[in-house]
């Protein structure tokens, strides 16, 4: 007698479920150590703990502290550091790694936070961390409500484009005052920012014929460079090409702006982050490196 060939099929899948149970690991589950206990008990012990709808993030601050002292040994001292906020959204946080680090730069990405730093933390210089919309700028002089923070002194707004650059213009223009303008370069990360010397050169043309545009200098975001592949001189070859385009760029918008090439060593020239803050030693176009989620 034949063997029908659903048969065989659901013999088939019998066999091989009872493999995956076999091959399936044991339970080895196990109480947590003692430290994620004693972190479990610190939350359960706080206010936080009474909202269970509320996500909470515990932060051992001895380890925070620890890490700090590990960045600042291996970040060199020809350059200066710009705390990422983003990574750190607490003010505890913050004043502790600022007070550690001596660090008033910091790196903020929207508007309630850029509110919020200047009027409880009006001490440091902002750079934007992402472009944004002229309609986000506009809000914030709107709801901006003075005090010690000079915006004209403190805060660079990040711009990525030519075309972006003109809507800084016309905001500054409607506005009646000066805006300081950040440009985002492209160094190899390909995520935004001025890919090209054309279209620098036009942005550039802009701030010159501009008296309420003030340039404060460029960043030039490189993660991809820990990201490639660790094949012998990929790396090494990635760093090296963001450097050598950073260096061109820079000299491009020194050599365009003579206020700029006055005060060259007083602007701001961003790079790094956290993945890559080490590998810069102040002997590059780079004066500041990022640095937030190192941190913890």
């Amino acid at each position: 007698m034949k063997t029908s060939r659903r048969r065989l099929l659901l013999a088939g899948t019998g066999a091989a479920a009872v493999a995956a149970l076999a091959l399936r690991p044991g339970e080895t589950g196990a109480p947590h150590g003692p430290y994620f206990s004693e972190l479990a008990r610190a939350l359960r012990a706080s206010d936080a703990a009474t909202d269970a709808t509320t996500p909470v993030m515990v932060i051992d601050r001895d380890r925070v502290q620890a890490n700090l002292r590990k960045v600042m040994a291996l970040k060199s001292p020809a350059v200066a550091l710009r705390v990422v906020a983003k990574s750190l959204p607490c003010f505890a946080l913050l004043d502790l790694i600022a007070q550690q680090t001596q660090s008033t730069r910091q790196m903020v990405f929207n508007l309630p936070y850029l509110l919020l730093q200047t009027a409880e933390r009006p001490q440091f210089d902002l750079l934007l961390g992402k472009p944004m919309p002229t309609g986000v700028a506009q809000v914030f002089y709107q709801k901006f409500r003075g005090g010690a923070f000079d915006p004209s002194r403190q805060l660079q707004w990040l711009v990525d484009t030519p075309e972006r650059l003109i809507q800084y213009q016309q905001l500054a223009r409607a506005l009646g005052h000066k805006l300081r303008v950040n440009l985002e370069i492209d160094v190899g990360l390909h995520r935004g920012g001025f890919a090209d010397a054309q279209a620098l050169e036009k942005a550039l043309s802009i701030v010159k014929s501009e008296p309420l545009l003030e340039f404060s200098g460029m960043m030039g975001y490189d993660p991809h460079v820990t990201e490639i592949p660790d094949l012998p001189g990929a790396r090494s070859a990635a760093a090296a090409h963001a450097r050598k385009v950073y260096d061109s760029y820079k000299a491009q918008a020194l050599a365009a702006l003579p206020a700029a090439r006055e005060q060259a060593a007083a602007l701001t020239w961003n790079a790094a982050g956290s993945p890559t803050f080490h590998m810069y030693d102040g002997q590059g176009a780079a004066n500041e490196v990022s640095v937030g989620s190192a941190f913890v």
